[in-house]
This record gives structure tokens, sequence and C-alpha cells, in this order.
């Protein structure tokens, strides 16, 4: 397949069919040679050959097939599904911040000037934040919607990241959102916000013109900024997100000044006309704003007590998609956080329940072929905020099991999740980890230069079709929201295993050696350099070590 133009993020699968042969899971382990058919999304329950079966739900079913080479570590797996967010940093202060050696300052002159309704100009500086996908834009709602999710990770499974000496590597993450977050408010001469800054850069012109690292992508003159205002493309649905973000950044780590331009936001949002963005066009089309608009109210009614945000949360709640809980978690449905926030049991169990309609044949939850990984974690997610709202562990064998299908408890014994285990894919699509131009890419099978470890690739179709192909966007493509429910996923199954002593971090790696942005170092509890024995002599906060020999983060197994 052809290095092409990626259409609608969000449509369900069909839109593509690659020109390689693929690989389908059967029960039995049989291979199935070339492209199958769509497959049906409908109820079909897993048939096991042999060996135990693992039930749950009473419609769900996963062979284990007890493979002895693979562990089944979440320490180890929320410490490496942090990672990706160090290879997506962009901005000025990547080479101090990042985890990853080989990413560095990248894309400094997202800068441009505004005029405000007063007529005078001011400065918008919009450099931070993280690249969307294996590409270089940064689109406003899924900026909002990882840093909302791992945000609320961090909230619901606060132990799990203290267990596994994560704390300070997500305060980092989260730092960097929330900065960038209030980089794109542009404010008035009383301290209103006027605009909003929801996307930076242009899809089409960033897929089909430049293939390569994003340290060295021409953009001397700086990229097109695109803003929401009151009287154009309001982005109700970005600027809502966005403002739930930085109000979960608050309850999270009691920074005042991302309460306050949380509450900005909202009533950015709440005076003006109220629409999804469009500049986002094909890629992320949103199917409406009540939803990230509510959950915006319900977390500013949550900090404050004001009943002026509960009232708006009524006024919009059932209107619309102000409620769809008949849905994944996703940048298009944030009524599951709704749910866990509002104590609602009956409307997280229904997100969960969305599963039971989805099974493949080998057991897969696949709610859409495009993506389908993340969907999967997302459904864990929702069962796993049940359980804590109900005290119940109803969900928990199923979440643990469509896990264990992700890290390679499949007919196959495929691995969705990069560098966790030998089985990992080796050719996911990110321009930054390759190290490479289009003509390899369209290779779909050169090898990159960078390990993207810890990184959730799409995943495999509801047929069971899957690919390990660079060019391959669908199966093989990631993104900051793909990851963001892994880490969720993640951290809320490891909360369940915190004693346990098969559950423990890569201690290759250094963990938790800095504390944010003080600039400070150290090489942490979690290892004490390079998995080669060397250390490193730069300043980054959490340095991730690189053995020798093409630059590749990888543990031995």
């Amino acid at each position: 397949m052809s290095f092409g133009r990626k259409i609608k993020k969000r449509i369900a699968a069909g839109l593509f069919a690659g020109a390689m042969a693929v690989t389908a899971f059967t029960p039995g382990g049989s291979t199935l040679g070339g492209l199958a058919g769509a497959g049906s999304q409908g109820k079909v329950y897993a048939q096991s050959t042999n060996g135990a079966t693992i039930r749950f739900d009473g419609n769900r079913s996963i062979k284990d097939y007890n493979y002895s080479d693979i562990e089944y570590n979440y320490a180890k797996l929320l410490q490496y599904s942090l990672y990706l967010y160090d290879a997506n940093m962009c901005g000025p202060n990547v080479g101090e911040r990042s985890l990853m050696n080989w990413r560095d300052d990248c894309h400094t002159s997202d800068k441009t000037t505004y005029t405000l309704k007063s007529g005078k100009k001011v400065n918008v500086d919009v450099t931070g934040g993280y690249h969307d996908a294996g590409d270089h834009v940064k689109f406003g709602i899924t900026e909002a919607y990882a840093a909302t999710v791992l945000e609320m990770s961090y909230y619901t499974d606060k132990k799990a990241y203290e267990a596994a000496g994560q704390s300070k590597h997500m305060r980092t993450i989260a730092d960097h959102f929330a900065e960038y977050f209030k980089k794109c408010m542009v404010l008035d001469e009383s301290g209103k916000v006027e605009a909003f800054v929801v996307q930076v850069g242009e899809g089409n012109d960033d897929h089909n013109s430049y293939w390569g690292s994003p340290e060295k992508q021409p953009y001397s003159s700086g990229r097109k900024i695109y803003f929401a205002t009151a009287n154009s493309d309001q982005s109700t649905d970005i600027v809502a997100l966005s403002a739930a973000a930085l109000a979960l950044h608050y309850m999270n780590y009691g920074d005042n000044s991302s309460l306050d331009a949380a509450k900005k936001l909202f009533e950015f949002a709440k005076n003006n006309n109220k629409a999804v963005n469009y500049t986002a066009g094909e890629f992320y089309r949103s199917s409406g704003w009540e939803d990230d608009y509510c959950l915006a109210a319900t977390l500013l009614y949550k900090i404050t007590g004001s009943s002026s945000y509960n009232d708006e949360y009524n006024k919009y709640c059932n209107t619309g998609k102000g409620q769809n809980y008949y849905w994944a978690l996703s940048w298009d449905n944030t009524a599951p956080a709704i749910g866990y926030f509002r104590n609602d049991k009956n409307a997280l169990k229904a997100s969960a329940d969305v599963a039971n309609n989805y099974v493949s044949n080998e057991g897969y939850v696949c709610l859409l072929d495009w993506g389908s990984a993340r969907y999967n974690t997302a459904l864990q997610y929702s069962g796993l905020l049940y359980d804590k709202v109900s005290g119940t562990s109803t969900y928990r064998a199923s979440a643990e099991a469509q896990m264990k299908f992700l890290l390679g408890n499949n007919s196959q014994k495929q691995c969705f999740v990069v560098g966790y285990n030998k089985y990992s894919p080796k050719y996911p699509h990110h321009e930054a980890a390759s190290g490479y131009g289009f003509s390899e890419l369209n290779q779909g099978t050169h090898a990159n230069a960078h390990e993207l470890t810890g990184a959730l690739v799409g995943g495999p179709k509801t047929d069971g079709s899957y690919a390990d192909r660079s060019d391959d966007y669908i199966y093989n493509e990631v993104a900051i929201d793909y990851n963001a429910t892994l880490v969720a996923a993640s951290a809320a199954i490891y909360s369940g295993h915190l004693n346990e002593s098969s559950q423990k971090i890569d201690s290759s790696y250094t963990s938790d050696g800095g504390s944010g942005f003080d600039g400070s170092g150290g090489s942490g509890s979690g290892g004490s350099g390079r998995p080669d024995g060397s250390t490193y002599t730069t300043e980054k906060a959490y340095p991730v070590p690189q053995p020798t020999g093409n630059d590749v983060v990888k543990t031995t197994y």
C-alpha cells in the first residue's frame, strides 16, 4: 500500500483493503491467507477447541493458550504505555523533558499573532503539546481527550502509579499537556478568553508532503494555526474538553492556575454559540459537543460546589449527545467519564456492556476495525470504573482477558503493544521512530531506527486479520488517544495486583528520576541507566536508556 492521505479516523472499518497478505486469528490457531471479509459486528461467541477457556459476563469467552513465554505484567505495561507521550512530545522542551533520547526540540516556530476585538495585536505561542499520532499535527480534540483520560486514570488509580514508580513521569506528561492548553488561550484585556487554538498544522499537508523526524520538518515560518472564536468555529467540544482536562489537573495536583484556566474556558464555551469543531475536517469530525460540555460542568461543580455548573449540566445532559452511554469512551464520546464522576453505576454498566455486541470468533471485543485496540481498552476501563463505583469485581476478569489477548494470548501469538515482548509489532506507523522517508515507508517492513516502546497499534479487525506493516495505518498506526485508554486500563488492572511479586517494572529503565519541570535529573529507583551499563550525562528528567546498536529501546526476554 502506498502512503496516502488518511480519511476520517472515526469511520468504521472497510475504507481500505490493503494489497498485502494478512493473518487472521482463528480459534484453532490456523492461518488464513490473504484478505478476509469485513466480518460480523453482531454477537459472536468464542469457541474453545482445546485447553482452558476464560469465561466471563455470560457472553464472551477467550481461550487461554497458557503460553509460557508471555508474561502478563501490568506494572511493566503501565510503565511502558506512558512512553508514547515521550515519543510524541512537541515543543522547545522536548530534549529536556522526554524520556526518549532520540527525541529533541521540534516545531519551535508554532507561533503567530492574533488581533483582538479591540484592535490590539497579541503574540500567540503554541509551542508544546503532543503530536497526534504517527504524524505531527496537533489536533485539539485528541489533545484534550488524551489529557482528560490520563488525568482521570491518575485520579482513579493513583496507588498503581505510585507502586510502579510512575507518579513523577505522569506528572511531567500531565504538566506538558496543561501548559499547552493554557498557551492556546487568547485573553482579552480583561482576562477573558477571546479565542482558543484548536489545531496546529494541516492534516493533508502533513501526511502527504513529509515523512521524517519532527526535529527536521521544514516549517521555519511556522505552521498554520486554527482558532475557535465567538463567531467562527466555536469548537465547543474541544474548548470544553480542554477545560475538563485542566479541571482534572487541578484535582490531581492542586494547580490553581489550571483551575482558573478551566473556569475561563468553560465561560467561553457557555457564552458562545455552541458547535463542534470543523477545522479537523475529515480527520476528526465530532458527532456532538454536549458530552464534553457536561463533563466539564460536572468536574467544575465537583470542585467548586457552585450550582451554576450543575445547572449547565442539567440543561444539556439529555440533549444531543449529552450522555451517550451506549458507546465506548473515545475522543468522540466522553459520557462514560461523566458516569464515573456522577457516581452513576447504571451508566457505566451500559457503557461496559456495549462490548457484548461486538465480539469476534476468538472472543476479542472489536467495536470498529479501525484502531480496534483503543476501543477495546476503553471498554476494559469502563468496566473497571463500574467495579470501582459499585464495589464489585464484575468486569475484572473480562478486562484482564481482553488485555491478555492484546499482549499475545491469541491463536497467532501476536502482541499489539510495541516492545512489550518478542511477539510485539516491529513496524508501527510513526514518523519520528521510523528514521526514514517515504520510499522506505512504502516498503512496509523497513526496520525502524527507534523502538516505539509501549505504543498500542491499531490492532486486528473483527475477522481477526492483522498486518504488521508501517504503511498500513488502520492496523499499525499509533496515537495519543489510543494509548490513553491503554494507560488507564493498565493502571486499573494493576491496581488489583499491587502486592504480587510477578508485577514489577522493567528495572533496565530509570523511573521517576526527576520532578517534572524543574530540570532535575537522576537515575531514580527503577534502574541505574542503560541496559548496556552506560549512563546518561543529559539533564533529562526521566532518561530512558537505549542499548547499543541502532537505538532500539528493548529489554531482553
